[in-house]
């Protein structure tokens, strides 16, 4: 059977490797994201953006068990995920809230 044919062709789905010790910002479990543009692979010739992003979760991190994994807004930082939450702080000036400028 073709496993990823499967994958492909099911509803959407958010894949995510958890760690078994985090690092959390005030309680948050976040991610950070960067931007780079590889120009060449030989030799290896990559550009890093001079900014990014960290996106938090907004639900305060606890280890996962079988009472809170399904609770996605504390495990996965995804921004089509928290930015549905009523905890989801959007602010102007990048430095705070759900989703941050990593220049700041």
């Amino acid at each position: 059977r073709n496993r990823l044919k499967e994958v492909l062709d099911s509803e959407k789905l958010v894949v995510q490797s958890f760690l078994s010790k985090p690092l959390l910002i005030d309680g948050y479990k976040w991610d950070m994201r960067v931007y780079v543009l590889v120009t060449d692979v030989h030799p290896l010739t990559v550009y890093l953006y001079t900014d990014g992003l960290a996106r938090f979760c907004t639900d305060l991190y606890e280890a996962p068990d079988e009472e809170n994994l399904d609770m996605r807004e504390m495990h996965l930082t995804n921004f089509s995920i928290n930015w549905e939450s009523e905890a989801f702080e959007d602010t102007e000036d990048g430095a705070t809230g759900s989703k941050r400028s990593l220049r700041t």
